[in-house]
């Protein structure tokens, strides 16, 4: 993977060299040397840091941010953004800052398929689901994640919400520009150029996983799904409703180890008896549904 003034190139994952984010110094990182493809967030996190925390997100969800870049800096921002809005460690943003693109993909997606409140609603818990097992997932490698940990440094006055709940309620709305994405590609609609960054931020999430050596069809299916559909020819409308059942079914009787990070250890209220309705919920998609979409559009 390798930068050039239109933004990224894709090849083979196992590539020597992969520019973790279009920062001001364009940084690029020798993968050997950084040990793994979190970097580029960390690094947009510790710029935000060093400026300081202007903004001051209250409530049980954060609001919306401003705005958040259409290009490749999208990852770091978004983790950035995340560790302003929340009391998220360094690590935990990261890996919501580097899923985040193709999870609002997802998310545009379950929209554009016509999904209700209460189907939203159940994909929104699975969804969290699959971020936290990615962190636990990505706390049992021996991965060196630089100084930075899971430790978060000067969390910010009025920063109350969980790091991955924000970060869904984020990607569940346009402020995610891969989000319109989603919408676009189960309405047959051409993307371009965005479709293409979409691409190339899947294969950022594909090299993350491969880096960490994290199973993502195990860890994360719906997001692997998601990233098979972005980087292949396969039907968008089929393979995104694919993706939304493919994780219900795996997960449906998973059980996740509480984070730390999370409110009352990180178990979310409800979560164990979401998978079947998930499940069934998606199935109902083959039948003839109203179209709906939300008022995000």
């Amino acid at each position: 993977v390798w930068h050039n003034s239109c933004g990224w190139q894709c090849a083979a994952v196992c590539s020597t060299w992969f520019v973790l984010d279009r920062l001001p110094q364009y940084t690029m990182v020798l993968l050997g040397q950084a040990r793994d493809c979190l970097c580029g967030a960390f690094i947009g996190i510790r710029q935000q840091c060093a400026h300081g925390a202007t903004k001051n997100y209250n409530g049980p969800v954060a609001g919306l941010p401003s705005s958040l870049p259409r290009s490749t800096e999208l990852p770091a921002r978004l983790a950035a953004e995340l560790r302003v809005a929340s009391g998220g460690g360094d690590r935990q943003c990261a890996i919501a800052g580097v899923a985040g693109p193709v999870l609002a993909v997802l998310l545009g997606g379950a929209d554009g398929l016509g999904f209700d409140d209460l189907q939203r609603e159940r994909l929104h818990v699975a969804c969290r689901r699959e971020l936290r097992q990615l962190e636990r997932a990505l706390g049992t490698q021996r991965v060196a994640l630089g100084q930075t940990g899971t430790k978060a440094v000067g969390t910010p006055a009025g920063a109350r919400a969980d790091a991955f709940d924000v970060a869904v309620h984020w990607c569940s709305t346009p402020v995610l520009p891969t989000y319109s994405v989603g919408v676009h590609m189960v309405l047959g609609v051409e993307d371009g150029a965005m479709r293409c960054m979409a691409t190339d931020l899947a294969w950022v999430f594909r090299l993350m996983c491969a880096r960490t050596r994290i199973d993502s069809k195990k860890e994360a299916p719906m997001l692997s799904k998601a990233c098979e559909v972005l980087c292949g020819n396969a039907d968008a409308r089929e393979g995104l409703q694919k993706a939304v059942a493919i994780g219900a079914e795996l997960n449906r009787s998973t059980s996740l180890a509480p984070s730390p990070m999370g409110e009352e250890g990180g178990e979310l209220p409800g979560e164990g008896r979401w998978w079947r309705s998930l499940s069934e919920g998606a199935a109902d998609l083959d039948k003839p549904t109203k179209h709906h979409l939300t008022s995000n559009l």
